[in-house]
């Protein structure tokens, strides 16, 4: 291990990272103010060409862009798609994507992988962000004021124009009928999103509108524009529901209710599984993706280490041979996470996810970022940042982690006892191993993901 290059002299950080002005909004994306051009919005999302250098095509996504800019170009493809993501599951991004290529399509000519995609005129589009859009008090824009889903759908589609087929309902707050939308669809391509649905229809549920209320009007209309949307032929409706685990375990029969509006004509997506979020974290974090040649020489380091372990207490050939096996998936998947270790992943993934307000993308992103600038502030790392290599010492990177576990009462203790200062628990565990095995066994408890900040990191799942 002693003969591999620290992971800080191989890789370069993104500058979002290492930027003096750093700040965990960097990686908070509102699909409302990015629509509306909001200049706080961060350059890297406001660009649809900073966008998507900084962004990994997940088979989700490719999938997802796929069938959308077909459905644009007027060709085949799903004309409803319903994002299923967990909380913080890439949803945010997923949407941001889909706006910016309806907008913009060359953009993602600057991404081999964007260049096959279907390439549609430019759409008109439509974005209602549940979170930005007031259902008490709606929206005034050039002197008009929209109070609906519907008014701000048709506004945003064909302005005073389009607002003009569908006023009276706006106004009354009554859903239009599919002839409405269908006329208000004629003219395309049209690319709706609809983000944090639940949220808007949770406040629209205390408007009485005569016997019923706006969010019964607002589902009712959902409804029928989903139906409507697939009688067009170049008409793509992308929506989300979830804002978040608590708020949508508080509503989940509303939350089913609307999920089940549209089940016959939607089809479900999930934008990132599995081991893509290590690729995700990558392109967003690093200045470069790592080559194959810098990414190898850790990845055999661990597996030799791990393989020759296991093989010490194989009582048999098979168990031998899974040692083996093991080995090899262990060294593919560090090649493809590096610098990360991804026991560090897993356990954001796995088992964080457990804590109802942890977002999965975007708190890794956040609290991997604060590790990434603290070691860099050390100008010391080892061959990975795993979950032994955590500086949990830092200020910096332990308000980060406090903020996407929010138990900072709970684990205080533990973290002054176990982990931090000369005395701590955690450290003379090692340093006994170290003492009583040698260098090789505390190579392979350091690839195993046994370090310093490993017993803060699994206490907080229990």
């Amino acid at each position: 291990m002693n003969t591999l290059k620290p992971w800080i002299e191989v890789v370069s950080l993104h500058p979002d990272v290492t930027s003096e002005h750093f700040s965990e909004d960097i990686f908070a994306l509102d699909l409302g103010p990015l629509a509306d051009g909001d200049p706080h919005v961060p350059a890297v999302y406001r660009d649809p060409e900073q966008f998507f250098r900084a962004s990994y095509l997940t088979a989700g996504l490719r999938s997802l862009l796929e069938d959308v800019l077909s459905r644009l170009a007027g060709g085949s493809g799903s004309r409803v798609l319903k994002l299923v993501t967990p909380f913080g599951g890439g949803k945010s991004h997923t949407l941001a994507a889909l706006l910016h290529a309806g907008r913009s399509r060359k953009a993602l000519d600057v991404i081999p992988e964007g260049k096959t995609l279907p390439k549609p005129p430019t759409a008109r589009w439509a974005v209602f962000d549940g979170q930005f859009f007031d259902a008490t008090t709606g929206r005034t824009v050039d002197g008009v004021h929209i109070q609906t889903l519907w008014g701000w759908i048709a506004w945003s589609l064909g302005g005073r124009e389009a607002y003009e087929l569908v006023r009276a309902q706006d106004e009354a707050r009554v859903a239009t009928g599919g002839d409405v939308i269908l006329a208000l669809l004629k003219k395309g391509p049209n690319l709706i999103l609809l983000d944090e649905m639940l949220q808007y229809l949770i406040s629209a549920g205390g408007i009485k509108i005569h016997d019923t209320t706006l969010r019964d009007e607002t589902m009712t209309f959902l409804q029928r524009l989903t139906v409507t949307v697939t009688n067009t032929d170049n008409t793509a409706l992308v929506f989300s529901l979830q804002s978040s685990k608590r708020e949508s375990l508080e509503y989940s029969n509303l939350l089913q209710t609307v999920d089940h509006l549209a089940s016959r004509k939607d089809q479900r997506r999930e934008p990132v599984e599995k081991d893509e979020v290590l690729a995700v974290i990558q392109r967003r974090l690093l200045a470069k993706l790592p080559t194959a040649d810098e990414a190898t020489p850790a990845a055999t380091a661990y597996q030799e280490i791990v393989t020759q372990m296991r093989r010490a207490y194989s009582r048999s050939g098979a168990e031998s041979l899974e040692a083996e096996a093991d080995g090899i998936a262990l060294r593919d998947r560090i090649r493809a996470a590096y610098p990360f270790h991804p026991a560090l992943i897993d356990i954001m993934r796995e088992r964080w996810a457990a804590i109802p307000d942890f977002q999965r993308t975007r708190g890794a992103l956040r609290f991997l970022a604060a590790c990434l600038r603290a070691t860099q502030r050390m100008n010391k790392s080892r061959a990975l940042l795993g979950p032994g290599d955590v500086p949990m010492q830092d200020n910096e990177v332990r308000q980060a982690f406090f903020k996407e576990v929010g138990q900072q009462a709970d684990f205080q203790a533990v973290l002054e006892h176990d982990l931090i200062g000369a005395n701590a628990r955690a450290r003379r565990i090692d340093d006994r191993r170290a003492r009583i095995s040698g260098r090789g066994r505390q190579a392979a408890g350091h690839a195993a993901g046994d370090g310093d900040s490993r017993v803060l990191l699994r206490r907080t799942s229990a």
